[in-house]
Parts: C-alpha cells; sequence; structure tokens
C-alpha cells in the first residue's frame, strides 16, 4: 500500500498547527514546573536560611546570657571578698585602740603644768568632769605648787598634790597616801564632785577645801589670796 502525504485540501496545514500547538503548550507547561519548582527551592532556601539565622541568634542571645552570668557572678565574688576584708580591717581597727586627738582642756592643761609633778597626771585628769579637772589643776597649784611641795611617806611620794586628808593611808599629818596618780586623782576628784553637788561654784565658794565649815583663825588676807590664786587657774581652763 502505498503512503502519499496529505495535502492542503485534506486539512495537512491544520495538523502541523495541531501539532505546534501541543509542543508550544508543553514547552509551557514545562516552564511552569521548572517556576514551581523554582519557588518552592527558593521557599526551602529561605526556611533553611530562617532557621540558621535563627540558630545563629539564639547562639548569640545564649552568649550573651553566659557572659551576663559570667559578669555578675564575678562582681558578686569581688562584693563578697569586699565585705570579708571590710569586716576583718573592722576587727583589726577595734582591736587596735586608734588614739584620740586631745581635746582642747587636755592641751591647755598638758601645756600649763609641763615639767611639774602634775604632768604625769593629766591623762587621768582629763577623764573628769571639765569643772572637777579644772578644780583638781587650780587647787593643785595653790596646795604643793603642781606637786613640787607635797607630803610623803617612807621616803615615798604619796601622790597627794591637794593637800587631801582623808582615811585612807595617812601620813604623820593626816595627808592621804596614795598609791598611783591614778588612784590619787580617782579620790580627790571624787571629793571636789560631791562639794559640786552641794552648788559650790566659784573659787570663792571652794575655800571650803582650805578652811572646811569655818574659817575663823586663817587670816582674811590668806582666805582671799587662797581664792584669788586658785580662781586664777580656774578660769584660765
Amino acid at each position: 500500500m502505498k503512503f502519499e502525504p496529505a495535502s492542503p485540501s485534506l486539512g495537512g496545514s491544520k495538523w502541523v498547527k495541531d501539532l505546534l500547538f501541543v509542543l508550544i503548550k508543553k514547552q509551557k507547561m514545562i516552564k511552569v514546573k521548572k517556576s514551581k519548582k523554582k519557588k518552592n527551592n527558593l521557599k526551602k532556601k529561605g526556611f533553611f536560611e530562617f532557621g540558621k539565622n535563627l540558630k545563629k541568634l539564639k547562639s548569640k542571645d545564649h552568649l550573651k546570657v553566659e557572659t551576663a552570668t559570667f559578669g555578675f557572678l564575678i562582681i558578686f565574688s569581688l562584693f563578697f571578698l569586699t565585705l570579708i576584708f571590710a569586716g576583718v580591717s573592722i576587727r583589726e581597727l577595734n582591736r587596735k585602740k586608734i588614739p584620740t586627738p586631745p581635746s582642747i582642756l587636755e592641751l591647755r592643761i598638758g601645756n600649763m603644768v609641763r615639767g611639774y609633778p602634775l604632768e604625769e597626771m593629766v591623762p587621768f585628769i582629763v577623764k573628769q568632769n571639765k569643772e572637777v579637772a579644772k578644780y583638781l589643776v587650780a587647787i593643785s597649784k595653790k596646795e604643793s605648787s603642781w606637786g613640787e611641795n607635797s607630803p610623803q611617806k617612807d621616803g615615798r611620794n604619796c601622790y597627794n598634790y591637794w593637800g587631801y586628808r582623808g582615811a585612807y593611808n595617812q601620813t604623820d599629818s593626816g595627808y592621804s597616801c596614795f598609791d598611783s596618780p591614778e588612784q590619787a586623782v580617782k579620790v580627790v576628784g571624787r571629793r571636789i564632785k560631791e562639794l559640786l553637788k552641794q552648788n559650790i561654784k566659784t573659787p570663792a565658794d571652794m575655800i571650803v577645801w582650805k578652811c572646811g565649815s569655818s574659817c575663823a583663825g586663817h587670816g582674811d588676807g590668806n582666805v582671799q589670796k587662797w581664792i584669788d590664786d586658785v580662781g586664777y587657774y580656774y578660769y584660765k581652763l
């Protein structure tokens, strides 16, 4: 059987057109599939990149948290060590008595009696009430010239620079012979404090130290001299 090509009249041109249409349509479908595939690939890539970036962010945040935690631990440790050393320092300071600066009264008394026996009593005198301290210095000047003329017993100093007569360890003349400068200041200071409580305030009132209950027989001149001399050093302080 012999095959003959289709003639235009038999629709050969239409067949070619259909074939071209099919090929073009198939080409378009291939392009569409490629486009979809590309889009899918891009989406997958996008998700992958997003996941990757998210991991990086998480890694950075984790690093920041670790750094912050480490920094906090260092600061806390330093603070704790500071407290420990501060506590030790405070304890050391408490153990070591820090010398306090001398008061104005102490400086005045120290300068006034420098070189006299009374000088060694200054640390005890300034611990007394201010009024008591002033009379301890003033009366001592009048009664013994700040310790240069004071009673003794068995050849030793009695530390009695005020002409104080008490029951404790009396000398033949009736003066108390103290065992130490501290004891002397304590006992005599207590007596002066008792007098101050009896409203004996001024050097004129304090003449009872010399006269007792009566100044009869002491002479007006001697009485006034005592008041003036004691008053001079009392008011100077």
